[in-house]
């Protein structure tokens, strides 16, 4: 099965857990290369899911906006704060708080880009 999101996390002693007291601990080195392994893994999933979205449109809630690149930053319903990637998009005159439909123009590993959707 393919994960449409992952958390993932190197492991680490938890002070009064079984897994603690087993010796030998795991080394740093093949822990951090089974962490790139999984998360190589996951970009490549998610890459494709994203492409999915390609041409569809989105409700996306606006949360930022990126004056360098001139384009408004969000999320769906179905990403989280601060742990799944955004949507940027171009547009005009979206405030802050508010839901806009954006048709999605790129894919990226796990972020989105697109352009508001004018709604005729």
């Amino acid at each position: 099965y393919e994960f449409d999101k992952v958390g993932a996390f190197k492991y680490s002693r938890e002070e009064g857990t079984f897994a603690s007291t087993i010796e030998p601990q795991i080394s740093e080195n093949v822990k951090q290369k089974r962490y790139n392994r999984l998360m190589k893994l996951q970009r490549a999933i998610s890459k494709r899911k994203n492409q999915k979205l390609k041409e569809q449109v989105i409700k996306v809630l606006v949360e930022g906006y990126d004056h360098e690149n001139n384009l408004y930053i969000g999320r769906s319903q179905k990403d989280a704060p601060f742990v799944d990637g955004v949507i940027k998009f171009s547009g005009n005159d979206c405030n802050l708080g508010q839901i806009y439909p954006v048709k999605i123009v790129e894919s990226l590993e796990y972020d989105l880009l697109g352009e508001l959707k004018n709604e005729s």
